[in-house]
């Protein structure tokens, strides 16, 4: 997917092995030429939320270091996760309220309601994007396609 302009990377790929010219290779994110390229990035922020206060951004504070080198080596970022395990939109679990979190951090995130609306967002120029809770969505539980 490198030369394709798009990336997606899960939790467990940051030190996989990638078959490369017949070869398995050791990899992760600081050899890859993320320049001008789309990265997927499904992370834990399933974070304990009351009343919109985060009450412990340990999940947070992880991914940090990787946002800052997906956004030093000029990567737009499009954010994946969940809150809860919600059977249908429930504002309390929306991705929504970790928009704050973010910027305090520094960080210009813009929310996206759903994965179109990201891409759309990506088109006009946005490089950091947060998606809306994922579990509001069927496709998640029964891996249809986006």
């Amino acid at each position: 997917l490198q030369n394709s302009g798009e990336i997606i990377i899960g939790k467990n790929d940051i030190n996989k092995n990638y078959l490369q010219n017949g070869a398995f290779m050791k990899s992760n994110l600081v050899h890859l030429d993320l320049h001008n390229k789309r990265v997927l990035l499904r992370f834990d922020g399933n974070v304990p939320i009351d009343r919109g206060t985060i009450l412990n951004d340990q999940r947070l504070l992880a991914i940090l270091p990787t946002l800052q080198m997906l956004s030093d080596k000029g990567a737009t970022v499009i954010l994946l996760t969940h809150i809860g395990r919600p059977a249908c939109k429930d504002l309390t679990l929306s991705t929504r309220q970790l928009i704050s979190w973010f910027k305090d951090y520094g960080m210009h995130v813009i929310f996206a309601q759903n994965p179109a609306d990201a891409l759309h967002k990506v088109q006009k120029g946005h490089k950091l994007i947060l998606i809306e809770n994922i579990r509001f969505f069927p496709g998640e539980k029964t891996q249809d396609e986006v």
